[in-house]
């Protein structure tokens, strides 16, 4: 990114690093900046920030002008760089320049940090597209509880490293607004661990508060002032400076990410975290071009699946996860991808949660051709030593004995001499691959000529084969047609004889039946008509009797409406009648007492004469109007009556007449049934014998049946011919005669049989005879194309065979792979490369170098290799804080975690946001993160207090006991839980820090947890969704739930032989856990580690049960388990005693157990004893061992038990991850040791439930020891 220029502030004393000046300072910043911010606006103190160049760094303040009151970039130091530079988003400014501060010139860092952003934006194409509010909420939602519980185990109080006593001299306001609280500390001592430290306040009565110091000053500590807390001035206090906190990285990761500090894309980040089935998956896949580990020896060869997995890393935009259960070669994965990303130029971040694994990666990868590895860590003790030369102040170390400065140009002549033997070994090489390439295409071609001569001769022989065949097929079908011809005559000649002799016995009798039957079915269609006659006669009649009803009810409903019409006619008449004599006696009324004022108002119309007159004349004309309507309704009340007789008259006689055609009807019909049942007697009659069975048949449908098969079958039979469909089998009425007509029916079915079958065999013969004559040329020119076809074939392999032989003699004495001659030519180009460069570099070699010491010159180079770096290693944490300093501001393009099943999502994060892809390693199936047992009692603690104190449960003591059930643990170690968070409790709440400092934190963070559960035992919730934080993986969550295209499962495994992965293939993988055959497994040095008298199978499992000394004894809030402890010894003994008198190597040995105080025992027991021929790799707790494997490993099951196997026993023997460790660290032999009984019932289900994991993990195990070959079960050694 360009921009116009920076303008930086100084103060006077500013001087640049000795033997530089500031404008060399200047020049190689104008060159290009990065910069980086390193105290976020959420700490105590101005903003900070690094710029830096390629050579120097400047550490910059914001402040403001005391005068202008504008932001300005205060330089305070300058340094030679000795970071790692960033690589991505870089500045380059027109003009860099140093201006004293008292000048004031305006530049803010924070504007030109959004300037960055902006560009970052748009380089990423993610302008105008922001994250989804969605999204956005559930990481504030899911992360900022997360956030507020980091911030609550943060103040989990510690053990004081140093105490100080001090008096509060004043209260002042902070440079954040907050107070600050100024202590004077006597006797004055070194305060310098107390700066920007956690602190406890213990005031004089005894309240204790949690806070942090500002700033150290001439004996005197400023505090961040407590809320609650306002100290008077002279208050004495103890001071108590606190252990760093564990998880302060992770909190610091959280904050930078919620912050949108991150530099990968944070949408992607985002939906990997709360949304992994959001993501895009790059489709499809492409494969690098070329494999690392293709090109050497030392590595073993990648499967497809594998490969998948690397091309997966490479390709994807964001993320990538690889699954693998132990042995399936993550490691190899990680090693390829490490060098296909460095070579294609990335800067690579490995990370891992443990030492062990990071080592096992990077000693396998630091040495490769184009890996630049630097190691990281504060405590070089816990590297390995083989790998301690990647560490910061031993890189470039090496390189002491090989800077040599000769004079210029005395090495030109060797480098000439090599050059022209390279570039004729190059040439050589070259004409042996064209050689090799022709060789292979000749061999391709003499192998397609002998598999053409081979398929020739076969051709010949078959075609030789297939004629002989086809004539004697034709010859045999030829005779058998013949036959058929001969048999078809004979039976031909039988059926006819047969059919003539039956016909000349059935004539007489069945020629006399098919009239009569048709005469009786003639009768059946007359009476059937005639019933048709009388159906349709009774339905008119019908119609006829409705319709008169009907239109006689009309007719009387007519009749009646008229009658109502006349009588309401007839009253509103009589109503307007006496309306006219009230208005008549009105207008006499009003006459008679008129006056002459009235007689004027009448002569005008008005007054109450002419009022009186004019409701006469209306009431007149009413009478009228009815009258009329009166007489209306009488006429048509007569027109009415005299409808309604004559329609009762019409229809009448319709209903008459229907009944008089019925009856005629009903006589027709009836005389047809007469006339059909007379002559079915006739028929009967003729019938003979038949005559009783027919006579009886009252069925019609049955009578139809016999009718028709004597009108049509019985003629058909006479004539000859076989009518389709033809029914006589089932007639019984006809007795004999069904009899005689069936013999007859199969007589003409065999005679039209045997005439066919007569046919069918002369054409038969006919095509024969001339296919045999057209199959005899057919065959002779097929013959003649096969041999001259086996001749051409001859020909062509002799020729090619004759041309391998030539190129085979010009190959003699060299390898014939090209693949080999390919890595000769490229190690060659790249020596020829080189050596074409080598004077001119010399020279300028010399030039640099001429006026440095050797020390200062490795020196140098150790900065550039350091600075150079494209492969940085380091545990999860061990990425920052302490011994981190050099990458402290580095970014990078990708990072890889290892074992990511033990990281937790905050963890990750630490990473995570420095880089800008992630492809995470490592199995759901494994242990989970580790869990610092404080910060649970913690959690406990605090929960049991709110719960408390809020009234929800009885004592604090039952609080914590109810809430102790969200751990799954043995019995006896949850009784030292519940004692153990006691006391925290009981220490929180009497020491005040409980009411002073965590209960409104915890208030809000309890609340928050709370609004996303369901309500049912909200304690129980709040701390299991707390724990779940520390304890699960961000691999367990988000492997099964990422697109299919961002996932690879690696199953087939090379650590161990095929009856160890046995144990665990089906009961924890579910059959995807595979192995190759043995024979592949040997030719890695994976066979059998047996003993030849007693330890005879390579898996053995020890039962103590028959010991009365096999029980566990509690010790150190664990158990342990003498009789296990000697069956161990004597075990390891066995081993050592064969391996020496066999003479065979010695093999490493790993001891585990699952409880620490056995461990321990063990440990010291092992280790004193003198066995020459074991390597001691780990003796330890399971937990210890994940990532590693060992020859022989032994595990010590610790407990047991004689009664009743209770759910809550052994909880730790349940865990299916760590039983999966613990069984998978063996790679040629494994004996465990253990109480038979008490490990056959664990997990056993309550009644009616289902079996859980470690249940069928279990039952899978000693199914094995009692069944497989593989396996044995030993009480004695």
């Amino acid at each position: 990114m360009r921009i116009a220029e920076i303008l930086l502030s100084t103060q006077q004393r500013l001087a640049p690093p000795d033997g530089t000046t500031l404008d060399q300072v200047i020049d190689d910043m104008a060159g290009g900046i990065w910069i980086a911010r390193y105290r976020t606006s959420g700490q105590q103190g101005p903003l900070t920030y690094r710029l830096g160049g390629s050579r120097f760094e400047a550490r910059v303040r914001r402040r403001k002008g005391q005068s202008s009151g504008a932001w300005l970039a205060e330089v305070t130091t300058i340094e030679v760089t000795s970071s790692m530079p960033r690589r991505y988003d870089r500045i380059v400014p027109t003009v860099v320049s140093f201006e004293p501060n008292y000048r004031e010139l305006a530049f803010d860092m924070e504007d030109l940090l959004r300037q960055l952003e902006q560009w970052r934006q748009i380089y990423r194409g993610r302008v105008g597209a922001p994250a989804s509010e969605q999204l956005k909420r559930a990481v504030h939602l899911e992360y900022g509880r997360l956030e507020r519980l980091l911030e609550i185990v943060e103040q989990r109080p510690e053990v004081a490293e140093q105490t100080v006593e001090g008096v509060v001299l004043s209260v002042e306001e902070g440079l954040d607004g907050a107070g600050t609280v100024v202590l004077d500390v006597k006797p004055v001592t070194d305060l310098a661990d107390f700066d920007r430290r956690r602190v406890t306040i213990t005031a004089s009565n005894g309240v204790t508060l949690n806070t942090s110091v500002q700033r150290i000053r001439a004996g005197r500590i400023a505090i961040r002032q407590p809320g609650h807390w306002s100290p008077k001035r002279g208050t004495e206090v103890t001071v108590n400076l606190v252990k760093p906190f564990g998880m302060r990285q992770n909190a610091l990761a959280l904050k930078s990410f919620l912050n949108g500090e991150v530099e990968g894309s944070w949408d992607d980040l985002a939906c990997l975290l709360c949304q992994p089935h959001g993501l895009a998956a790059q489709e499809p896949l492409a494969l690098p071009q070329r494999f690392f580990c293709d090109d050497s020896d030392s590595s073993v060869p990648l499967n497809e699946e594998q490969r998948r997995a690397v091309a997966g890393a490479m390709s994807t935009p964001h993320a990538f996860v690889v699954q693998g259960p132990p042995g399936t070669g993550k490691t190899e994965v990680i090693c390829e991808i490490v060098r296909q990303l460095t070579a294609r130029g990335e800067r690579v971040l490995l990370l891992a949660p443990t030492h062990v694994a990071v080592d096992e990666v990077l000693g396998r990868i630091g040495h490769k051709p184009g890996v630049r590895p630097l190691r990281i860590t504060w405590d070089d003790d816990r590297v390995h030593e083989s790998v301690r030369d990647y560490l910061e102040p031993n890189v470039g170390a090496g390189l002491t004995g090989l800077v040599v400065r000769p004079a210029k140009g005395a090495r030109d002549p060797l480098w000439a001499g090599e050059l022209t033997r390279v570039e004729e070994r190059i040439q050589d090489a070259q004409q042996a691959i064209s050689a090799i390439a022709d060789k292979r295409r000749q061999a391709t071609a003499l192998a397609h000529t002998r598999v053409a001569l081979a398929a020739a001769a076969e051709r010949l022989d078959l075609s030789r084969s297939r004629a002989d065949q086809e004539l004697a097929n034709l010859n045999d079908a030829t005779e058998s047609a013949t036959a058929r011809i001969d048999a078809a005559a004979s039976t031909l000649s039988r059926a006819v004889r047969i059919h003539d002799a039956l016909l000349t016995t059935a004539r007489p009798i069945l020629e006399p039946l098919p009239p009569l039957a048709r005469s009786w079915q003639a009768a059946m269609r007359v009476a059937a008509t005639a019933a048709s006659a009388l159906d349709a006669v009774n339905t008119e009649l019908g119609r006829a009797t409705r319709l008169m009803s009907h239109d006689v009810a009309e007719a009387k409903n007519a009749v009646a409406r008229a009658g109502q019409d006349n009588r309401v006619a007839m009253a509103r008449l009589e109503g307007a009648l006496a309306e006219l004599r009230r208005a008549q006696l009105d207008l006499n009324n009003a006459v008679s007492h008129q006056n002459q004022l009235g007689r004027m108002l009448t002569a005008m119309n008005l007054g109450r004469v002419s009022a009186a007159r004019r409701r006469a004349a209306e009431a007149e004309a009413a009478v009228t109007y009815l009258r009329n309507r009166s007489r209306a309704a009488i006429e048509r009340q007569r027109t009415a009556e005299d409808q309604t007789a004559a329609v009762e008259a019409l229809r009448t006689n319709d209903v008459v007449a229907a009944r008089e055609r019925a009856g005629n009807a009903r006589q027709q019909m009836d005389a047809a049934v007469r006339q059909s049942t007379l002559r079915w007697i006739w028929l009967a009659e003729a019938a003979g014998d038949a005559r009783t069975s027919m006579t009886q048949v009252a069925d019609m449908n049955e009578r139809r049946r016999v009718a028709a098969f004597l009108a049509g079958t019985v003629p058909a039979l006479l004539a000859g011919t076989l009518p389709a469909g033809a029914d006589h089998g089932e007639l019984a009425a006809l007795g004999s005669i069904a009899q005689i007509a069936g013999q007859l029916s199969q007589a003409v079915a065999d005679l039209v049989a045997a005439e066919q079958e007569q046919r069918s065999a002369l054409e038969d013969q006919t095509w024969c005879r001339r296919e045999l004559e057209v199959g005899r040329d057919r065959i002779e020119n097929s013959l003649a194309a096969a041999e001259q076809d086996f001749t051409n074939a001859q020909s062509r392999h002799d020729a090619a065979a004759e041309r391998v032989g030539k190129i085979s003699q010009i190959l003699a004495g060299q390898s014939e792979d090209p693949a080999d001659h390919s890595r000769d030519i490229e190690q060659l180009e790249r020596r020829l490369h080189v050596l074409r460069r080598l004077p001119a570099l010399h020279q300028r070699w010399c030039e640099l170098t001429s006026g440095q010491s050797d020390d200062l010159l490795l020196a140098d180079i150790r900065e550039s290799l350091v600075r150079a770096a494209n492969l940085v290693c380091a545990t999860t944490k061990g990425i920052v804080g302490r011994g981190s300093q050099v990458v402290r501001y580095a970014d990078y393009d990708t990072l890889i975690v290892d074992e990511a099943s033990r990281v937790t999502e905050s963890e990750f994060l630490i990473g995570a946001t420095r880089a800008r892809r992630w492809i995470l390693v490592g199995d759901e199936h494994q242990l989970p993160p580790h869990v610092d047992q404080r910060d649970e009692h913690f959690l406990h603690a605090l929960t049991a207090l709110h719960r408390f104190h809020r009234g929800a449960g009885e004592s604090l003591e039952a609080s914590v006991q109810y809430l102790a059930q969200v751990w799954a643990e043995d019995e006896e170690l949850h009784k030292f839980r519940a004692e153990s968070v006691l006391a925290v409790a009981e220490e929180l709440n009497s020491s005040g820090l409980w009411a002073a400092s965590f209960r409104d934190p915890f208030d809000s963070a309890y609340r928050r947890v709370q609004s996303s559960g369901n309500g049912n035992d909200p304690d129980r919730q709040v701390l299991t969704a707390m724990l779940r934080h520390l304890v699960q993986s961000l691999f367990q969550r988000v492997a099964p739930r990422v697109p299919a295209g961002l996932r690879q499962e690696l199953v087939w495994q090379r650590r161990m032989i095929e009856p160890l992965a046995r144990i665990v293939a089906q009961p924890v993988y579910g059959g995807r856990y595979r192995t190759p055959p043995a024979a592949d497994l040997a030719a890695i040095g994976l066979t059998p580690l047996v003993l030849a008298e007693t330890l005879t199978k390579p898996v053995t499992f020890v039962d103590t049960s028959h010991f009365r000394d096999s029980g566990d004894t509690p010790q150190d809030h664990g158990f342990v388990n003498e009789r296990e402890q000697d069956f161990v010894e004597r075990v390891c003994r066995l081993y050592n005693e064969d391996l020496g008198r066999s003479g065979s190597k010695p093999v490493t040995v790993s001891v585990l157990a699952f409880y620490r105080a056995q461990a321990q025992q063990l440990s010291r027991r092992l280790r004193g004893l003198d066995l020459p021929h074991l390597q001691w790799e780990v003796i330890d707790v399971i937990d210890r061992i994940q990532g590693q494997q060992s020859d022989l490993v032994i595990i010590s099951f610790t407990r047991a038990h004689t009664g009743r196997i209770g759910p809550g026993y052994g909880q730790w023997l349940q865990d299916i991850r760590r039983l999966n460790v613990a069984f998978t660290r063996a790679r040629r032999a494994l004996v465990f040791v253990g109480h038979g009984p008490t490990l056959s019932g664990l997990g056993a289900p309550s009644a009616g439930a289902s079996p859980g994991p470690a249940r069928i993990f279990y039952e899978n195990l000693f199914s094995l020891v009692d069944q497989d070959d593989d396996f044995m079960r030993v009480r004695r050694l």
